[in-house]
C-alpha cells in the first residue's frame, strides 16, 4: 500500500564491500524498467549518478537504501538521490552509527521481545497449522531462545535445526552448539546448521561465496551452474538435472541458508534470491579454509572495488592448488598463464567486475567446466574456446567479445550457454551443434539461426531476445515443437504474430508436454486479430507460469481453470472481455498468487 502513494520505489542493499556502479544500476532497474532496454556496460558511477538525478527531479519516489557501512558510500548515493520537493522519502539502514548525520532522524532498532521471539520460534516449529505446543514448551525451550538474543535470523536458524527432530533430541542439540555471549551466538548456531548439512547440499552453499555480499542472486542461474559444477545428482533416473537442483534449492530455503526474494524482482519474471551477510561471512570463511574458492586478493576483500581498481592486484601464490578462482572487483595488470598449475587443475573461472589488462588465453584451462564473466571492463577473447571440451557451462553478461568462434561447436559436453549483451549481432549457427545442451538464453542478439533450432533436442529452457524479422519468427515456431523436453520459454518477437503465425506457434506448444512457463511478448496493433486460436491449446498440468504480451484475446481462454491448470501461479493477459464466471475461475486455482489482465469488466 505504501508503494501506491509514490510514483516509483526501489529497495537496493550495498553491504559492506560497496560497488557504486553496481548500487545505481539496480537503483535505476527497480526505479524504471524502461532502462533495461539500455546499454548501460560502460557507464561509471558519474553517470549513473547523473542519470539518477535527472531522473528523480520530477518524481515522488520512496527509496530504501539498506546496509550501508561506510560514509562515502552513503554520501555519494546520497548526492544521486535528488531532494525534489515532491514529499519524496529515503530510508537508509546501517549498523555503523558513524554513517548517519545530526540532520537525519535516527530509529533504533531493537532486538525481539521476549513474547516476539517465542512466536517467531513457535511459528516455524510447528509442522501443522494448530498442532499442540505442549511438547515444546517449557524451561529447555527457554533457554534455547533466550541464547538467540532476540534475533530474528538466529530465531529462525535454531527453529530450522530443531523442527524435524524429536523433543528429546533437543537437549543435545543446546549442548553441541557452543553458546557465548549477544550476536556471537547468531553465527554459532549458523555453523552448526553448516555442519548439519547433507553432503551434497554444503558443495552448493560455499558455491554462492563466489558473488558478492548482498548481491541478488538469479534462482535459475545458479541452479544450472550447480549442474555444471557437477554438484547436482540424480537419486532415481525419474526427473531432471534441473528438477533436482531446485530441490537442493528449496532444502538450502527450508534451512534458513538462503533468503528467496519471490517474484517481486523484475517485474515477476526472475526468481531472486540473497544470502544474509552472516551467513555470507561463514561461507566466505569456510570456503577459504577448505580452499573451495580461490580469491584473488583475497586480503583486500573488504575494500572499496573503486579503491581496488586503482590498485593493480597480482594473482596469489601458495603451495595449495586452485581449483574455482573467483576475480571480484579487481584491476588485474597481467592474468598469469601458470600460478599454482593452475592450467592443469581449474575447474572453474569466474571474472566479476573486473578490469583484466591482459588475459591469458582461455585455451589454456582445458579442464575447465565453468566459465562465468560478468562485466569486464577489457574485451575477452575467445579464440580457441572450442578446444575446453570440457566445458558444461558458459555465461558472458555485459562484457564485450571479439566473437563466437566456430569451434564452439565442438562443446560437447555443454549444458548451459548464457550470452547477455557481449556486442555481437549474430549467434552462430554452429550453437546448434551443441546436443547436449540444456538452457540456451542469448539477449541481445539481432539474428538467430532460427532454422536449426530443433537440433538442440536436449533443450529445457531457452531465452530469445529478440527475434528479428517475419521469416526467422515462422521458421522458429516450427522448430520449437522439436523441442519436446522444453520447460520453459521466454521469446521476444520484434513482429506482430499474426493469426497464421499464432496459430503454427499453438501447434508447436501443443507438442511440448513438460511446459512449465511460457513468456512470450511481440509487436501488437489495434487492427491485429485475437487471440481466439488459442482456444485450441490444450497446456500441460504443470503449467506454473503465463505471460503473454502483445496478443489481445476477446476473453479468457477456457482452459484457465482449476482441474486444467491447478499449478499455475502467475498469469499476466491482455483480455478484452472478463465475466463473472471467469472472475470465478480465477478465484478457484488454487495457487495462484499475481494475476495481471488489460480487460474490461462485463459483471
Amino acid at each position: 500500500m505504501l508503494k501506491k502513494q509514490f510514483s516509483c520505489s526501489a529497495f537496493i542493499s550495498v553491504g559492506r564491500t560497496p560497488n557504486l556502479i553496481r548500487t545505481f544500476e539496480k537503483m535505476l532497474l527497480e526505479l524504471d524498467q524502461k532502462y533495461s532496454q539500455v546499454d548501460m556496460a560502460r557507464w561509471d558511477a558519474e553517470r549513473f549518478s547523473n542519470e539518477l538525478r535527472k531522473f528523480l527531479e520530477d518524481n515522488r519516489y520512496f527509496i530504501v537504501v539498506d546496509d550501508i557501512w561506510d560514509k562515502g558510500s552513503w554520501q555519494a548515493i546520497r548526492y544521486a538521490l535528488k531532494d525534489n520537493n515532491c514529499g519524496s522519502r529515503i530510508i537508509m539502514t546501517t549498523r555503523n552509527s558513524e554513517v548517519v548525520t545530526k540532520a537525519e532522524e535516527l530509529y533504533i532498532q531493537k532486538h525481539l521481545s521476549d513474547e516476539n521471539s517465542k512466536k517467531l520460534f513457535y511459528k516455524r516449529i510447528q509442522s501443522e497449522e494448530g498442532e499442540s505446543l505442549d511438547d515444546v514448551s517449557g524451561e529447555l525451550t527457554r533457554k534455547i531462545i533466550n541464547k538467540c538474543c532476540g534475533i530474528p535470523l538466529a530465531i529462525i536458524a535454531m527453529a530450522c535445526l530443531l523442527v524435524e527432530r524429536p523433543h528429546e533430541l533437543w537437549s543435545k542439540i543446546y549442548d553441541s552448539i557452543g553458546f557465548g555471549n549477544g550476536d556471537d551466538n547468531t553465527t554459532e548456531i549458523l555453523a552448526y546448521s553448516y555442519y548439519d548439512l547433507p553432503s551434497y547440499l554444503k558443495p552448493c552453499l560455499l558455491h554462492l561465496s563466489i558473488f558478492g555480499e548482498d548481491w541478488t542472486l538469479d534462482t535459475k542461474g545458479i541452479i544450472w551452474m550447480w549442474i555444471g559444477e557437477g554438484f547436482v545428482h540424480l537419486d532415481t533416473e525419474e526427473g531432471s538435472l534441473f528438477e533436482a537442483g531446485e530441490r537442493y534449492f528449496n532444502e538450502l530455503v527450508n534451512r534458513s541458508m538462503i533468503q528467496p526474494m519471490g517474484d517481486s524482482y523484475n517485474h515477476q519474471l526472475t526468481q531472486w534470491f540473497r544470502i544474509h551477510d552472516i551467513v555470507f561471512d561463514l561461507i566466505n570463511k569456510l570456503s577459504r579454509d577448505e580452499n573451495f574458492v580461490t580469491f584473488l586478493g583475497s586480503k583486500e576483500q573488504h575494500a572499496s572495488p573503486d579503491r581496488l581498481r586503482e590498485k593493480k592486484t597480482s594473482m596469489p601464490r601458495s603451495d595449495s592448488k586452485v581449483r574455482r578462482l573467483a576475480v571480484r572487483g579487481h584491476h588485474v595488470q597481467c592474468f598469469p598463464e601458470d600460478t599454482m598449475g593452475m592450467p592443469k587443475v581449474l575447474r572453474s573461472l569466474n571474472i566479476m567486475d573486473s578490469n583484466i589488462e591482459i588475459m591469458t588465453p582461455l585455451y589454456i584451462f582445458r579442464f575447465c567446466r565453468v566459465l562465468y564473466i560478468q562485466r569486464s571492463y577489457n574485451p575477452i577473447s575467445l579464440k580457441h574456446l572450442g578446444r575446453l571440451l570440457h566445458l558444461k557451462y558458459i555465461e558472458i553478461c555485459d562484457t564485450p567479445v571479439d566473437g563466437l568462434p566456430k569451434d564452439i561447436g565442438r562443446l560437447k559436453s555443454l549444458q548451459t550457454l548464457y550470452l547477455k549483451k557481449i556486442g555481437l549481432d549474430e549467434l552462430p549457427p554452429d550453437v546448434c551443434s551443441l546436443t547436449q545442451l540444456m538452457c540456451l538464453v542469448a539477449v541481445g542478439f539481432r539474428r538467430f539461426p532460427a532454422d536449426r533450432m530443433g537440433n538442440l533436442t536436449s533443450l529445457e529452457e531457452l531465452w530469445l531476445k529478440t527475434v528479428v524479422g517475419r521469416s526467422a519468427a515462422e521458421e522458429l515456431v516450427v522448430e520449437l515443437r522439436k523441442l519436446t523436453r522444453l520447460r520453459t520459454i521466454t521469446i521476444t518477437f520484434s513482429e506482430v504474430l499474426e493469426e497464421t503465425l499464432q496459430k503454427a506457434l499453438v501447434q508447436s506448444l501443443c507438442n511440448l508436454p513438460e511446459l512449465q512457463e511460457l513468456v512470450l511478448r511481440s509487436s501488437s496493433r489495434l487492427d491485429q486479430k485475437r487471440g481466439t486460436v488459442w482456444e485450441d491449446w490444450e497446456p500441460p498440468m504443470q503449467l506454473r507460469r503465463l505471460f503473454i504480451v502483445g496478443i489481445r484475446f476477446l476473453r479468457l481462454p477456457g482452459w484457465i481453470n482449476r482441474s486444467r491448470l491447478p499449478r499455475l501461479y502467475f498469469l499476466s493477459l491482455a483480455v478484452y472481455v472478463v465475466g463473472v464466471h471467469d472472475l470465478d475461475n480465477l478465484a478457484r486455482l488454487p495457487e495462484l498468487s499475481y494475476c495481471d489482465r488489460t480487460a474490461k469488466l462485463k459483471l
